[in-house]
């Protein structure tokens, strides 16, 4: 499978619902959604690349996260600050 990034869609395929990517690391996937979910990359199919602007947008977004103990919104502070 190409590799897997934010703002991606996959397909879950246990469950066969499609997931917007909040990050991909260390072999396993993170939602974009509620609630935090992260499952084996090996159980998704790329559905939708996303493009680079919404890439970004998605970082954004999960760095308005209010809980700062939340995966994501570190992802995302840490991303956005390369």
């Amino acid at each position: 499978m190409e590799t897997v990034d934010t703002g991606d869609i996959v397909l879950h395929k246990p469950t066969q619902e499609k997931w917007v990517v909040a990050y991909a690391d260390g072999g396993r996937v993170c939602v974009f959604g509620w609630p935090l979910t992260e499952a084996p990359v090996a159980e998704c199919s790329m559905f939708l690349k996303a493009t680079p602007k919404s890439r970004v947008d998605c970082l954004y977004r999960m760095r308005n996260i209010k809980d700062q103990t939340d995966p994501r919104y570190i992802y995302a502070v840490e991303r956005l600050s390369w």
